[in-house]
């Protein structure tokens, strides 16, 4: 997915999502919304299964870690409630299989709705749910077997936020990417995500 439609989806969500705050900050007599952007990035492992059934006689089942980025922009809408817009790295990332060497590689866009929870004066739990697009490709040099897949997501996550100052915190995150590859007549490739970085907000 390209760099347009990755801000084009946050722009529309966040127009909505601002439309429909304000509605109810008008409905509600005055009660005070707040809208805080934040940029946040993050290095951590990215996990990949690959499934046995691949529509040919491959065997590709196991499973592949490789470090990987994850960037995202988000706006803060309420002290609890906001939007996020993350772009997931789908690096190259070699699965050991029966039938050989499986290299994957990629990329994941998501938008997803946040909630947050205060528990400690510094520290501030979050979840989030959301759905997105991803683009991977596969290779077994040892068959020159090779396909591409793009994927409709729907993904979900947890993490905390340790905060520094007013404007910036440490974050760790886990994001479940879900299916984010198929096999052209076999089963899906999944991906899930551990990462630690810094957000920042305006």
């Amino acid at each position: 997915m390209s760099k347009h439609v990755f801000l084009g989806l946050l722009c529309c969500s966040a127009a909505a999502l601002s439309t429909g705050a304000q509605a109810q900050d008008s409905g509600a007599g005055g009660a005070s919304a707040e809208f805080n952007p934040y940029v946040l990035g993050a290095i951590g492992s990215l996990k990949l299964g690959s499934p046995e059934s691949t529509g040919t006689a491959l065997d590709l089942q196991g499973t592949g870690s490789k470090t990987a980025a994850r960037l995202g922009v988000g706006l803060q809408i309420h002290p609890n409630f906001g939007i996020e817009a993350t772009w997931f790295q789908l690096p190259g990332t070699t699965v050991q299989a029966p039938s050989g060497a499986a290299r994957y590689r990629g990329s994941a866009v998501t938008v997803a709705v946040t909630a947050s929870l205060p528990v400690h004066e510094r520290i501030e739990t979050v979840v989030r749910a959301g759905a997105g697009r991803s683009n991977v490709d596969v290779a077994v040099a040892s068959s020159t077997y090779g396909s591409e897949s793009r994927k409709s997501l729907v993904v979900w996550g947890a993490g905390a936020r340790f905060r520094l100052s007013s404007a910036l915190s440490v974050t760790l995150d886990y994001d479940h990417l879900g299916t984010v590859g198929k096999y052209a007549q076999g089963s899906d490739v999944k991906a899930r995500m551990v990462a630690v970085g810094m957000q920042f907000k305006f």
